[in-house]
């Protein structure tokens, strides 16, 4: 039996009579999931897996589009109507509506006309095919949330790159000029503590002390004077953790130069680093005291290796408290250098990360989110190894590890509309997915993380030798309600170089301002 071509265009014939062809007696199927949706099956499925395979065949059509089905439930025959409305190719996936535009339409014997006896090619064709059922009074049609999904018993074909892993993309040919989103009014914003709101001006320090975590300025103080102590110093308070922290956020304004330049007194040419010396009343032997003995993890003993994650953990809740970022968040990671402790030394980095196009390619990777409009970080996670992320919050069947962290590192955002952006790390269909069920809005680039996307197509199909820069192709899909966009962007110059590839849920594809191609918000 031959499958329909790839090219939407290549046929073109009404769906609506593939399904007005349906006869008594064909075999039709669904998954337990979608067949539960009708109130006179739930009770009898209440007992099967929501992916079981059930069978049914169509006994009399009760009206238009409505079919009285039997299901065989074990030794048992279920009677339910349904409004038989979607049909599965399973020679190429293509999901035919009863009232969409034309499509692909199904192989000849698939459907035989309505009143006659169906004959044996209909019949052996019926037993492939899948009909979609939903909960239906009588006296209107039921809504369909979107196409079920294709089941193990649906043979997908092997060589069609529209439908990988059994989602269907659809080719579109006029760009999308409607953004999903229904407003992009989210600007980011202090929340003032009550002590700050009623401040007459706001000076550069206000705005760094802010920032601090109470619970730092509460804790490491009386942790780190515990240790000062002990080694015969001076105890350490508030304002002089304020201090220290101070400096240490100027040796970041002078890279290339090291911590005691802070106190030289000699001339450092064009760009020296922030003179502090004496004038913040702290001095170098001070400063350094200070940060041998500071201590960010509580005195009781802890099974716990990682001596970070308490700081970590008190920035994440606080900064959720002290500021509201903007609608959009990027997700991305950061890498902090490893000096050499290990496995052999109880104060060593427990999980090493080892990422070779970073500058400093071995130490601890963390995963972060970042406002993009302020450019104020939000969220901070630790890397720790396979075992240990896989019991993180968000984890678990179908959902992957780097989909279940960009849900984690967004949490305090979700169902607020806000719009993500990551890289191929984090960008899939399934990020893509698990955001928009949640409220959030995603745009990524596809890499690696291809299941269920149109990268083939993209990258072998979609494109020739002459096809210029800058030429771009898009495809719309839809999964569970949400439509997913996939965007191809041609870049020639090297032989073979992939083109980029796009997955997101939001976003125009209409031709960007080229004196300005920043300034238009879509892809």
């Amino acid at each position: 039996m031959d499958s329909a071509p790839l090219n939407p265009l290549a046929q073109a014939a009404p769906a609506a009579a593939a399904v007005g062809n349906l006869v008594s007696g064909l075999t039709v199927a669904t998954i337990a999931s979608k067949l539960k949706q009708n109130s006179a099956m739930k009770d009898a499925c209440s007992r099967l897996l929501r992916s079981h395979v059930i069978r049914g065949r169509l006994a009399q059509q009760v009206s238009a589009g409505t079919w009285e089905v039997e299901w065989t439930l074990g030794d048992s025959v279920v009677k339910a109507w349904h409004q038989v409305r979607w049909i599965i190719n399973p020679n190429n996936c293509t999901i035919v509506g009863a009232n969409p535009a034309p499509s692909h339409i199904l192989p000849a014997g698939a459907a035989a006309p309505q009143g006659a006896a169906p004959s044996d090619a209909a019949q052996n064709e019926a037993d492939d095919t899948s009909s979609e059922s939903s909960e239906s009074d009588g006296d209107g049609e039921a809504e369909i949330d979107a196409p079920m999904e294709a089941v193990p018993a649906v043979p997908v074909a092997p060589n069609d790159s529209l439908c990988p892993h059994g989602l269907r993309w659809t080719l579109e040919n006029e760009p999308i000029s409607i953004d999903a989103r229904e407003g992009s009014n989210f600007t980011p914003s202090m929340r003032w503590k009550r002590s700050e709101s009623t401040l007459p001006e706001r000076t550069p320090l206000i705005y760094f002390t802010h920032f601090i975590p109470q619970l730092w300025e509460e804790k490491i103080p009386y942790w780190t004077s515990a240790q000062l102590i002990a080694k015969r110093k001076a105890p350490m308070d508030r304002d002089e953790f304020r201090t220290w922290l101070g400096i240490l956020l100027a040796t970041t304004f002078a890279p290339g130069r090291s911590v005691k330049d802070m106190w030289t007194v000699q001339d450092l040419g064009f760009f020296p680093p922030a003179c502090t010396r004496e004038r913040h009343g702290m001095s170098r032997d001070r400063w350094e005291a200070i940060k041998s003995c500071l201590t960010f993890t509580p005195p009781e003993p802890t099974a716990d290796l990682w001596k970070c994650r308490w700081l970590i953990d008190t920035f994440n809740d606080w900064m959720d408290e002290c500021f509201s970022p903007g609608y959009k968040i990027v997700v991305d990671e950061s890498m902090f250098e490893w000096r050499g402790r290990g496995d052999y030394d109880i104060r060593g980095l427990p999980h090493k990360s080892k990422v070779i196009r970073k500058p400093k390619g071995v130490g601890l990777e963390l995963k972060n989110a970042l406002c993009v409009q302020s450019g104020v970080m939000l969220r901070y996670e630790m890397l720790e190894g396979k075992a240990a992320m896989a019991n993180r919050r968000f984890c678990g069947p179908g959902v992957n590890n780097s989909t279940a962290t960009t849900l984690r590192l967004v949490e305090p955002w979700l169902y607020k509309g806000r719009h993500v952006l990551g890289d191929s790390w984090f960008a899939s269909v399934q990020t893509a997915l698990h955001l928009k069920l949640k409220g959030t809005f995603f745009t990524g680039m596809v890499k690696t993380a291809h299941r269920e996307f149109v990268k083939d197509f993209i990258q072998k199909e979609a494109f020739d030798e002459n096809s210029a820069r800058g030429a771009t192709v898009t495809l719309t899909a839809e999964k569970k309600g949400v439509k997913l966009i996939a965007h191809g962007w041609n870049e020639p110059g090297k032989k073979d170089k992939p083109r980029k590839a796009l997955i997101s849920t939001c976003g125009v594809t209409t031709d960007a301002d080229t004196a300005n191609p920043c300034g238009v918000d879509g892809f």
